[in-house]
């Protein structure tokens, strides 16, 4: 009972330093954000009937790759 009573007392003594105050976040901090993946999207166009597409770099702006027919 005493060991036990020791062992309590002494894990909530340590367990409580430990803890940290929260920090104030302000709402008018500008967050900028990192993509870590591209994003491509399909474009697609028809020439002659025939169905045509290719794919787009949404994060740097730029074509990728050729028209493929589908």
């Amino acid at each position: 009972m005493k060991k036990t009573l020791m062992v309590f007392t002494i894990t909530a003594l340590l367990g409580c330093g430990s803890i940290s105050p929260i920090q104030d976040v302000c709402a008018s901090e500008k967050v900028q954000v990192e993509y870590k993946s591209a994003i491509i999207r399909w474009h697609y166009k028809t020439i002659n009937g025939h169905a045509y597409g290719r794919k787009y770099n949404e994060t740097t702006q730029k074509w990728v790759g050729d028209w493929v027919r589908l």
